[in-house]
């Protein structure tokens, strides 16, 4: 898990000592969603290959592409 500062919509967020690297005074823990989501992802096309007849035992990952999200 990381460390996340919170400098906006604070509430509920306690004071962490972590957080002076970030120069704020709340972080908190996130849960590695992004990981979570491949796996959903790769589970979905395991199953969209059984519900295909292919054999599910050779599939193979060739490309993942990530891109970074833009906040405005």
């Amino acid at each position: 898990n990381v460390k996340v500062p919170f400098r906006r919509f604070s509430g509920g967020v306690g004071p962490c000592a972590l957080a002076r690297q970030f120069g704020t005074t709340q972080c908190n823990w996130t849960k590695k969603t992004e990981a979570e989501f491949m796996l959903q992802l790769l589970r979905n096309a395991e199953n969209t290959a059984d519900n295909s007849s292919l054999d599910v035992d050779r599939l193979v990952v060739e490309d993942i592409q990530v891109n970074r999200v833009v906040l405005y």
